[in-house]
């Protein structure tokens, strides 16, 4: 039987070329889309989960919080040093713990003698590989990082600084000429192919960096919250018994020193396979995360757009029944029963789904290193082979068949074999609700998709139209990684300021794009009865604001003799409620680390100033004088930037022999803070192409059925004197009325998106219901240009032609 449905399916498809096409297109669509996502979020999902004991293995995370107002002053992936050893001394359950702390040093060999920069390294306890077991080619063990001056190496890093021999027990340099540490090399781990949110390069022991009198300090649990740490619990532990714990401790050992500071600080636990899509709002990761809403809302393209390929099928298939209508009368007449022609109908869809599944396959592996592109992936053509790939794209064409088969297959194999056989043209064999139903389903998703389109493309445009109060076009920034480069800033200073084609030169702490990393807590007076606000601390140079373009509402800049002289910005001034005329020679304090009341004196104000994505408000921010800055900021004449930074290396060359030069350009910095909403734009874009080529492909496809079936209407019609337009509204009316209610019933779905994703952002585009308008006029062209064609071929065929059809 089966045998024989699969020559009739083949037999048929072959004879209606132009709606098989039309089939297995729609469905290639849905599956090439299903492919390509369901790729992306299986990658996404296997961060983090190669290491052994990946399910006990979680990460300290901290938020403090203002007692007066419940602020949040901070939300960290980081905690203060010793959190983590004395939660294992005092927690049970505890098997293992480590601490972390990221930089990026210059690290030199015999084969690289002049040195590079290498980011992703990190300073950690010799527990540090208990904890993340990867593994070993070389050395490693449980000693790799008990000593100072000891670094394990990642394979990649090992082959660049030894090339093809032994990297174990040899000797790496760090730091520059003057001041450079020999660090013996005892491990080389493999980290090919394991996905994870920390991605070290290489791990130096805790002790190589100078963190020791930081680290290993045991009474400052409050502050410096710069550590990340993770433990890996006992067999059974319960992760929650463990948090309340070290909450409890937490109380027991710096209740005084909160209470003092008027801060709350509580400790969480986040599982290690949490942290890469479910660390929203949650800041200073060592590497990369990514977010599950954006998980998300591809996985639910990919199922709308498969549903969207399904309805395009069922439609088109159960428009054909008047066709078929002798055909099944006969089968019946002959003894068929309803779920032998059930079966028939079936294989037809099966058929063409393992088809449309045959085609998508090269398809995918053609499209995707431009899904990478798009995306900002890494997915490789072997993870289509995977057992659990393998076995969905086995299984896809007998779901894609069964949702698009099994209801034309009911409604096909129940019809009346008397009134099939009477029947042969009628074409009213669907009934009209349900076909009505699918077509505003399609286009109801066609315009939410080009509404959440639209409005991200404004909310971007909003993004870099919008005033920052700062300027960062003409910028290059030239960091200063080294000791010896930033007590070189003034001189180089002074020289690149001589350039003709330089109109100034600063140095900042934290350049703009990002975060300031440094706060404290400012009281109105110097008795500390009054809640403290938490303020972000920079380090500027003289001339900086005026290099940045920031304005100066009062008082005067930063300047070398400046001790306690801060320059604030207007956020400050806000929080405690001072005009900015009064500000000037105001006196704030704050506590020093040994707890010693300091004064700050406000001697200038500056307008506001996003320093970072405008995600997030302006916050508080008081700038001191900086003498060795962390990075250089020129400002160049347009057009000029080539001479500057050949004028800038060779300075380099001649100040810092032996250190890199490196540079980037602030404007770029500054794109880059959206990356992920760029990326949201061309998938949205791409895939609403794909969901407006499905709605075109149904239309298209029923209206050309509906014109084959009323050839003689229309020509009749016409000898009577009907015009274009008459003829086109008599066959259009229809679908443009579908059309229109699918916009409607969308509109509730549109807005729903666009509260939730404009939530992500503390400054938002004005007005964002005005693209409904937009969306509805792009949806209905669609509409129109998708029967545009069937319909005027039909209307412009000769009258008599069309009388003859049979």
């Amino acid at each position: 039987m089966l045998k024989n449905n699969l020559k009739i399916a083949l037999r048929l498809i072959a004879k209606d070329k132009l709606q098989s096409f039309i089939k297995v297109l729609g469905l290639t669509i849905g599956a090439v889309s299903f492919l390509l996502i369901g790729l992306y979020i299986s990658d996404q999902f296997g961060y983090d989960t190669a290491f052994s004991d990946a399910d006990r293995i979680y990460r300290l995370h901290t938020q403090i919080r203002s007692i007066a107002d419940g602020e949040m002053n901070l939300n960290s992936a980081t905690g203060s040093p010793p959190v983590g050893p004395g939660m294992k001394a005092e927690i049970p359950g505890i098997a293992e713990v480590t601490r972390v702390v990221k930089g990026e040093f210059l690290l030199s060999s015999p084969k690289i003698p002049d040195g590079t920069f290498e980011a992703n390294g990190y300073s950690a306890d010799p527990s540090f590989f208990n904890i993340f077991d990867y593994p070993f080619l070389e050395g490693g063990g449980e000693n790799a990082l008990v000593g100072d001056n000891q670094v394990v190496l990642s394979a990649g890093l090992a082959q660049k600084f030894f090339g093809e021999q032994s990297a174990f027990g040899q000797v790496l340099f760090m730091g520059s000429a003057e001041d450079k540490i020999p660090l013996k090399v005892t491990g080389v781990f493999e980290d090919k192919g394991i996905k994870t949110h920390i991605h070290p390069s290489y791990v130096l022991s805790m002790g190589t960096t100078g963190l020791g009198s930081f680290i290993n300090s045991t009474d400052n649990w409050v502050g410096q919250n710069f550590v990340t740490q993770y433990f890996k619990l006992t067999e059974g532990a319960n992760p929650l018994v463990v948090e309340r714990a070290a909450n409890d401790l937490l109380q027991r050992k710096a209740a005084e020193d909160l209470k003092s500071t008027g801060m709350a600080k509580t400790l969480y636990l986040q599982p290690i396979q949490d942290i890469y899509l479910k660390s929203g709002g949650i800041s200073n990761h060592l590497y990369k995360v990514s977010s599950m809403q954006y998980i998300q809302l591809l996985g639910s393209i990919a199922f709308f757009i498969l549903l969207m390929a399904a309805a395009n099928y069922i439609n088109l298939t159960t428009a054909q029944t008047g066709r078929r209508n002798k055909e099944i009368g006969v089968r019946k007449v002959n003894g068929a029963s309803e779920n032998s022609l059930a079966a028939q109908f079936l294989t037809e869809s099966y058929v063409l789904a393992f088809i449309a599944v045959l085609i998508s396959i090269p398809l995918v592996i053609a499209f995707l290193p431009f899904f990478n592109q798009l995306t900002d992936g890494q997915l490789d053509i072997s993870l289509l082979f995977q057992l659990q790939f393998v076995l969905i794209i086995f299984l896809l064409p007998f779901f894609s068949g069964l949702v698009s088969g099994l209801y034309p297959a009911l409604h096909q194999a129940k019809v009346k074999p008397v009134a099939n056989l009477k029947k042969a043209g009628n074409k009213k064999s669907l009934p009209e609700l349900m076909k009505s139903g699918l077509v505003v389903f399609q286009f109801a998703l066609v315009f939410i998709l080009i509404y959440s389109v639209l409005l991200v493309n404004k909310q971007i445009d909003f993004i870099h139209q919008k005033d920052l109060g700062f300027n960062y076009e003409n910028k290059l920034v030239i960091p200063l990684k080294t000791g010896n480069a930033q007590k070189q800033f003034a001189a180089i200073q002074a020289e690149l300021s001589g350039l003709s084609s330089v109109e100034s030169v600063s140095g900042v702490e934290f350049k703009p794009s990002t975060p300031v990393l440094y706060d404290t807590r400012v009281y109105r007076n110097p008795t500390e009865d009054n809640a403290p606000i938490s303020i972000k601390m920079n380090l500027v140079s003289p001339g900086y604001f005026e290099n940045m373009g920031i304005l100066f509402l009062d008082g005067r800049d930063v300047a070398a003799n400046d001790d306690n002289q801060v320059v604030v910005n207007e956020a400050f001034l806000r929080h405690f409620g001072i005009d900015h005329k009064e500000a000037i020679g105001k006196v704030l304090y704050t506590k020093t680390d040994e707890g010693l009341t300091e004064p700050l004196e406000v001697i200038g104000v500056v307008s506001d100033f996003n320093q970072v994505s405008l995600k997030e408000q302006v916050v508080p921010t008081m700038h001191y004088f900086a003498k060795t800055p962390d990075h250089m900021i020129i400002e160049t004449k347009a057009g000029s930037d080539a001479d500057v930074l050949a004028a800038a290396g060779r300075l380099w060359s001649s100040v810092l022999p032996g250190e890199p030069f490196e540079f980037s350009y602030l404007s770029d910095s500054i794109g880059a803070m959206y990356k992920d909403e760029q990326k949201a734009r061309g998938i949205g874009f791409a895939f609403s192409l794909l969901a407006i080529l499905l709605g075109i492909l149904g239309i298209w496809g029923l209206v050309n059925h509906a014109m084959n079936q009323r050839f003689k209407e229309i020509g009749l019609r016409k000898t009577l004197g009907a015009t274009f337009s008459q003829i086109y509204f008599l066959v259009g009316k229809k679908y443009l009325y579908l059309v229109s209610i699918a916009a409607v019933l969308g509109v509730p779905a549109a807005i729903v998106f666009s509260k939730k994703w404009l939530a992500n952002f503390e400054y938002q585009t004005d007005h964002p219901s005005t693209l409904l308008i937009p969306a509805f006029l792009i949806t209905i062209l669609v509409a129109v240009g998708s029967m545009s064609y069937s319909i005027i071929k039909a209307a412009n065929l000769n009258p008599v032609d069309s009388l003859k059809v049979e």
